[in-house]
């Protein structure tokens, strides 16, 4: 992964932690185990380093959070939701 997700499991709110080339827009997309999405929004990256905070309402359970842009595909990372 080019990403780090925390803390995990998680309570709701997750930090993402991730390297960009270069300033673009990135997709982050939440979803169940089954691929439906539950959450996706864009967000601004700037070349280097950066942190983005997120407070999702979920149930319990193990979603997949996946991260792209259109440079790169940043992967997709399990996190567990007490």
């Amino acid at each position: 992964n080019e990403f780090m997700a925390y803390p995990n499991p998680s309570k709701g709110n997750v930090n993402l932690l991730l390297f960009s080339e270069t300033d673009t827009e990135a997709t982050v997309t939440l979803s169940d185990i089954t691929g439906k999405i539950i959450y996706s929004a864009k967000r601004e990256l700037t070349a280097g380093k950066n942190e983005l905070e997120f407070d999702f309402k979920v149930k319990t359970g193990v979603m997949l959070l996946q991260v792209t842009s259109p440079e790169s595909d940043y992967g997709t990372s399990k996190i567990i939701f007490r």
